[in-house]
């Protein structure tokens, strides 16, 4: 590398360029195709399926009490958060009742769980194509 010309350096990244861009047109082209995979199952997704009851439908309409209520805010409805918010996450997530109960997602109809979605988000943890 020490011996190489200026010219030479120019021409060797000329060439590295146009690989660096066939692969990175190539990755782009196969992200775009797995988006709009993940698009046409959504589109296509029957919403009917999901439960009115269920905690991750999309309400178009919330109640939440009276105006005292909101003005009392959530400390006075619900207590103080925890202190270690991290580790009562995690705990909401992947050890209490219902955190390996599997749902379906309503964007992508991706079956998943409060558990999986934890590895994956807060673990970095890889997930395997179903």
């Amino acid at each position: 590398v020490s011996e190489l010309t200026a010219p030479e350096v120019r021409i060797v990244v000329q060439e590295f360029a146009l690989g660096l861009e066939r692969m990175l047109i190539a990755s782009l082209n196969s992200l775009k195709g797995s988006f709009d995979a993940l698009d046409n199952k959504a589109k296509n997704y029957d919403r009917s399926k999901i439960s009115a009851a269920s905690k991750f439908s999309i309400q178009t309409e919330m109640k939440c009490g009276k105006i005292e209520d909101f003005h009392h805010g959530l400390v006075g409805r619900i207590g103080s958060a925890h202190l270690d918010f991290l580790n009562a996450m995690k705990a909401e997530h992947c050890t209490k009742a219902g955190s390996n109960d599997e749902f379906e997602t309503v964007n992508y109809a991706i079956k998943t769980t409060p558990c999986r979605e934890w590895r994956i988000v807060v673990d970095k943890a890889s997930i395997s194509p179903e």
